[in-house]
């Protein structure tokens, strides 16, 4: 087995830092590990270890290993969601089968969905996240890590918390002996408060001498882990560990894990006292640490400490349960650390099982008592407590869709924002009230409350004017408002909102060309775009995507970056979609077939899942072009083509989405098939379509799906109307009447009224 390997700021030694593992498919490692492993010690002061050669089997003695951790780190990706490994097939569950919590990183757009259908529902970060306006991703990761990770300064508080040290002296290939023995001696209560000093994990080639006589020092108790192994030589223990400890005078206290040779014992290892073993432990130890306090503390902070270190495995074995315990009792006694701990305990199943509902009950307790620390007592520090503990609630409750508490949690942020400018005029109060303002917008939003969020965000805008003019916030607060008022159906407003941030991003892009700038400029002149033809202005619309595809153009370098050729890509099929509106057929077609290129090479090359949607999606959109024009032929040939795709998709990563694009590749086949007249073959792949819909509306009766179960049901009506089965025929066009109704009162779908009209003439036009 490879020893785990581990990175460290500075590559100083891990000894004694919080324990993460990085866990991936093999074939992402190289491309993942250094730039996540950079993201988290920038953030904390840990070790991240890795498996140097990964893809093996789990053993038993990396099992052992791996239980340590504190946390595990997985950048997901479309490998590690489909391609088998011992990752996702072993590695994962450990974590969870330990209560060890997990952190997985989306490295790719649209894999959320599938990991929660295959991984459980587990809270995501993306770290591509754009919006200078929304909490940064470094915050939510840096929040994440404070709430499982145990920082240098708190990690210090713990170690004081002690009661006394122990010195545990083992043979390296005892170490599963060395392991039950700590567990032998946690088993006393009295012992509950006394730390233990072992090398764990192990760095080749790492000096331990100096480590050694430092925890030699402080320790009250030498105790050693008697095996056969001791009498072999030579060995650390015999040659340096053991004679320090006798020559500085600690009392040593050998316990014989496996039946050993006494005569030899006392040869090797002269002076050595008489061993102990597991009915007699508990004596032994009480006299070897006569005279230490032992047990005498009733303070709350000293059980959360003390539930810390068992926890993480700060300086005693990790033993999450006992942790656990430790933490909830100084929670219960009205600790808000506790209560914070306790949250995120829940929150990420760290030594509990995983509880979003428990985790808020705990971030509300907690925050209250924190609002009334900081309006006793009004200072940055107990502001910024206060400030830490709601975004923790509001983080959670949103992305738990508990809105209405998430609302609270941010209103009560601003108001302290608020309070406490007027008190002290502090900039990070106004900086956090701009960001939280525009937060709280996106959450109204969420809610519906287009109105509310036009409010606020009008609000912070007419600040951010007249006092800052950080023209990055102001450029997405701009960006924020068009999509407000594009939400609203006032294009024309979102149109000039767009233009005001597209004119604040052209001013510097000459300065910062990168890659991002090009992306989320291009991506506005697509909003712009949208915003014209919605408004019926198809020239302006042109003109916008035009600037979006001639800046990709200039900017395109095949090797760097893989992002810009798929945004290519997506204006090319959106300038084809413009063209037909203005009926220049032939020029939308030139459209279509050079989005599918770019899109083909990008799958090819990448095999990921959008890019596999979005290329099943240019074949339907070709092949529903040759039909049109009466093409049959060729117009088959991309459907079929488009259907195989989405057969594998569905295969692949068996998620909503893949069924829900499989049941539109039948719907487009067959409506080819009603189109030739061949009825049973529409049939059929009709009632395939059907099945996948209502199977995807049963699970998530989103608006996506809704619209498709619309859309099969009203082919299904035209289809039985063409074979003069008019009373079935009435029944699928009333059934689909009801999904576009159902949508039109969501008002999700732009191509619902659209629909629902065909489905109402038809309805009509029936005989009765």
């Amino acid at each position: 087995m490879t020893p785990l390997a581990c990175l460290t700021r500075g590559d100083s030694s891990p000894r004694g830092k919080s324990r993460v593992y990085f866990c991936c498919h093999p074939d992402d490692q190289s491309a993942f590990l250094k730039p996540v492993a950079d993201q988290i010690l920038a953030l904390q002061n840990c070790a991240v270890w890795y498996d140097p050669e990964p893809g093996a089997p789990l053993s038993p003695d990396r099992r052992e290993e791996l239980a340590q951790m504190q946390l595990f780190v997985v950048p997901v990706t479309s490998r590690f969601l489909t391609a088998p490994s011992p990752a996702l097939s072993e590695e994962f569950p450990l974590a969870l089968e330990q209560h060890i919590p997990v952190l997985p990183l989306l490295q790719e757009p649209g894999l959320e969905s599938i990991f929660n259908e295959k991984c459980g529902d587990l809270q995501c970060l993306d770290p591509n996240q754009t919006d200078p306006t929304a909490l940064p991703y470094a915050e939510k990761l840096k929040k994440f890590l404070d709430g499982v990770l145990v920082g240098d300064e708190l990690a210090a508080q713990v170690r004081a918390a002690f009661d006394a040290y122990i010195f545990l002296s083992y043979r390296k290939k005892d170490r599963k002996e060395a392991q039950a023995l700590m567990r032998l001696i946690h088993e006393n209560d009295f012992c509950r408060d006394i730390a233990i000093w072992y090398d764990e994990f192990l760095t080749p080639g790492e000096d331990f001498n100096a480590a050694i006589t430092q925890a030699l020092e402080k320790s009250g108790l030498f105790v050693l882990a008697v095996t056969p192994h001791l009498l072999e030589k030579p060995n650390y223990v015999m040659e340096e560990e053991f004679p320090r400890a006798r020559d500085a005078g600690k009392p040593i206290l050998p316990v014989e894990m496996n039946a050993t040779d006494r005569a030899g014992l006392e040869a090797a290892y002269p002076g050595i006292p008489p061993c102990a073993g597991a009915a007699t432990l508990p004596a032994g130890l009480r006299d070897a640490l006569r005279g230490l306090a032992l047990r005498e503390h009733t303070d709350p902070k000293h059980d959360y400490f003390i539930g810390l270190a068992y926890l993480a495995g700060i300086d005693v074995e990790v033993n999450k349960e006992k942790g656990a315990n430790l933490i909830q009792s100084a929670a219960r006694d009205g600790l808000p650390e506790a209560m914070e701990k306790l949250a995120d305990m829940y929150r990420t199943g760290d030594g509990v099982k995983r509880d979003y509902e428990a985790a808020i009950q705990w971030f509300e307790r907690a925050g209250a008592i924190r609002e009334a620390e900081w309006q006793k007592s009004p200072s940055l520090d107990t502001f910024q407590k206060l400030a830490r503990t709601l975004s923790g609630l509001y983080i959670l409750s949103y992305d738990c869709k508990k809105l209405t508490i998430a609302e609270k949690a941010v209103r009560q942020i601003l108001s302290a924002c608020k309070q406490d400018w007027q008190r002290f005029r502090s900039p990070v109060a106004y900086r956090a009230s701009i960001l939280w303002r525009s937060e709280l917008s996106s959450l109204l939003l969420a809610k519906g409350d287009v109105a509310g969020a036009r409010v606020v965000l009008n609000q912070v805008i007419r600040e951010e004017e007249e006092l800052s003019m950080e023209t990055d916030i102001l450029r997405a607060l701009y960006e924020k408002r068009g999509t407000i008022s594009l939400s609203e159906g006032r294009f024309s407003a979102a149109r000039s909102w767009f233009e005001r941030s597209i004119s604040l991003w052209e001013a510097e892009f000459s300065s910062l060309p990168t890659h991002g700038a090009v992306l989320s400029l291009s991506n506005l002149y697509g909003e712009c775009s949208t915003a014209c033809r919605e408004s019926q202005d198809i020239a302006a619309a042109q003109n916008w995507l035009d600037k979006a595809i001639s800046l990709l153009f200039s900017q395109l370098d095949l090797k760097q970056d893989v992002r810009i050729r798929r945004t290519l890509g997506h204006c090319l099929y959106e300038k084809g979609l413009l063209l037909q509106q203005t009926s220049d057929q032939n020029g939308a077609l030139v459209c279509f077939k050079n989005s599918l290129q770019i899109a083909k090479d990008t799958a090819n090359s990448y095999d990921e899942y959008d890019d596999k949607h979005f290329l099943a999606l240019l074949y339907s959109q070709i092949g529903t072009w040759y039909l049109k024009q009466g093409q049959m032929e060729s117009a088959l040939a991309y459907y079929e083509k488009g259907l195989a795709i989405c057969k594998r998709l569905s295969d692949k990563y068996s998620c909503l989405g893949a069924f829900q694009d499989l049941g539109g590749a039948h719907i487009d086949l067959g409506a080819l098939y009603m189109a030739q007249g061949r009825f049973s073959e529409a049939h059929e792949q009709l009632n395939q379509s059907l099945f996948l819909c209502q199977y995807c509306v049963r699970l998530s009766p989103s608006s996506r799906y809704l619209f498709n179960l619309g859309s099969v049901r009203l082919q299904r009506g035209l289809l039985f109307a063409s074979a003069k089965e008019y009373r079935l025929a009435k029944l699928e066009l009333i059934e689909a009447e009801q999904c576009f109704l159902q949508l039109q009162a969501s008002d999700s779908f732009l191509k619902t009224n659209e629909s629902l009209h065909k489905t109402r003439l038809l309805l009509s036009r029936l005989p009765r």
